[in-house]
């Protein structure tokens, strides 16, 4: 609960305690008050647009710095910090909150997780701070009967900040009344502090049993302590959003950076399944940005050859094949990744090179977002639907349909060729659809049989960005539906073939089978 929800609560409290007849029987005040809870509609999710990763980054440079200056001051007795102190006309309130907040985190580090001492500098434990100090200070502004509904509220909610992991996933398993937002919410506090008390429980594996260590949600590898992802997944992806549920899922998933049998494209694929999570999720929760970022950084600085257990380059000094086929795979398959115009730049430099390793090479850094601003600063907008097709390149179309000429395609832009292709699909005419399409796989095209799979895309462009990409690797045509409950991107890449654009036929093929 944070002070925005508190402040509505409060709201709420305040409002049912006016309309209360004055009754001297505190109980049965209380029971008007958890009615009032107990049919409090579940709050809904805001839906975001996708967002650049370069904000997401920006953004974390600026939270990081607050953070970094101490924006909460670590103080677990809330009785001595001067700022927490409040003159209240509620002095009982007061102190028993203060006691409930220490006795609950001596309970939570000293017997539930056995450990000898209460670490400091834990994020949950400052936020259980700052939200006590919070009602504290609201207790100051209330009448007796309304301080006793939020004091009782708010150890409510104190207990499930301060409660074990093994504690909150036995009731978010059990409790059935939870919205989704709602256990969504708990869900991602959940995961905060198994990842902060991850490292303090490792220290001390050998004072705990597999079956204790299984029940606060974590596992063993080899003698690693780890949390368990596979069991969060499985439990609880199919009752919780997808900001939670698909983070967790990525864990579940993610790549060991040390793992001898790792193919290049894996590899790739979960770089871009990392910085899909980034771009649709930039308002996620700062400690999971934080981690997604840095398993990007990990699996793009492996993948650009520069970790132990994955060299890119042969003994000769020659990159290796399936590096190189991997990296044109990703040219190929991902234009509308960020990670493109880094891929991009690493395999323009290899080829300068031969293919062969330099102190160029070996000198790399990661500059594609350079790139990637000028790209966007040039893109055109696509504000129109793609079909119907409108005077006059709808008679151009059926004069190209009757003649089928190469030359009437020549003067086509990206997005006209776009609309030819989609109009041809809807007239089942694929013979014609073809022509418009070229393939460097040299892989069969056959447009009747994947037209199940193209014929969505087209029909959910509503507006979108016509992108030219860098060193004559063509254009790309991006735009994003509403029909889904997370804004999914599409695109369709168009090349250069003899004098007339084309779309590329592997790169559509690799999205519809996604």
């Amino acid at each position: 609960m944070d002070d925005q929800q508190l402040e509505k609560q409060l709201q709420q409290l305040k409002n049912t305690y006016n309309q209360m007849p004055r009754f001297s029987d505190q109980d049965k005040i209380m029971k008007e008050i958890q009615q009032e809870r107990r049919e409090k509609p579940a709050f809904k999710v805001r839906r975001f647009r996708k967002a650049p990763l370069i904000a997401s980054i920006a953004g974390l440079v600026v939270i990081g710095g607050m953070l970094g200056n101490g924006l909460l001051q670590s103080n677990l007795t809330l009785s001595n910090s001067s700022e927490n102190s409040v003159e209240t006309t509620n002095p009982q309130f007061d102190v028993e909150l203060d006691n409930k907040f220490d006795a609950l985190v001596q309970e939570l580090f000293i017997e539930k997780l056995q450990l000898s001492k209460v670490p400091a500098d834990l994020e949950f434990i400052k936020e259980a701070e700052k939200f006590a100090a919070h009602s504290k200070e609201k207790l100051s502004e209330m009448g007796e009967e309304e301080a006793e509904a939020l004091y009782r509220i708010s150890v409510e909610e104190l207990e499930k900040k301060l409660e074990s992991p093994a504690e909150t996933i036995q009731r978010l398993t059990n409790s059935t009344n939870l919205g989704v937002d709602l256990r969504s919410d708990e869900l991602t506090r959940l995961v905060k502090k198994q990842m902060e008390l991850r490292p303090l429980l490792a220290s001390h594996m050998g004072e705990w049993s597999e079956e204790a260590l299984t029940s606060q949600g974590y596992t063993l590898q080899q003698t690693d302590l780890q949390i368990d992802w596979s069991f969060l997944d499985q439990t609880f992806r199919k009752i919780t959003n997808e900001k939670i549920s698909r983070f967790i899922q990525l864990q579940n998933h993610v790549v060991t950076i040390q793992a001898e049998n790792l193919s290049w494209n894996d590899l790739s694929d979960r770089i871009v399944d990392i910085e899909w999570y980034l771009q649709t999720f930039p308002q996620a929760d700062f400690m999971l940005v934080e981690k997604m970022l840095q398993q990007y950084h990990e699996h793009l600085y492996l993948y650009l050859g520069k970790g132990e257990s994955h060299s890119s380059f042969q003994e000769n000094g020659y990159l290796k094949q399936e590096v190189q086929s991997s990296y044109e795979r990703f040219l190929i398959n991902y234009p509308n990744t960020l990670t493109f115009f880094t891929v991009q730049s690493f395999y323009s430099l290899l080829e300068n090179n031969g293919f062969q390793t330099s102190e160029e090479v070996q000198a790399f850094v990661v500059n594609g977002l350079a790139q990637n601003l000028e790209v966007e600063r040039s893109a055109e907008d696509i504000q129109e639907p793609i079909l119907p097709l409108k005077e006059p390149l709808d008679q151009r179309y059926e004069k190209w349909k009757l003649d089928q000429s190469a030359m009437s395609l020549e003067k086509l832009l990206p997005i006209e060729v776009a609309q030819f292709f989609a109009k041809a699909i809807e007239e089942n005419a694929f013979d014609l659809a073809e022509k418009l399409v070229v393939s460097r796989e040299s892989e069969e095209i056959n447009i009747e049989k994947s037209s199940p799979y193209l014929s969505p895309y087209w029909l959910t462009l509503t507006e979108g960005k016509i992108k030219t990409l860098p060193d004559d690797m063509g254009k790309i045509l991006m735009w994003v539906t509403d029909e889904t409950a997370i804004s999914t991107p599409y695109f369709v890449r168009f090349l250069k073939d003899e004098n007339s654009w084309k779309i590329d036929w592997d790169a559509l093929l690799f999205q519809a089978r996604q």
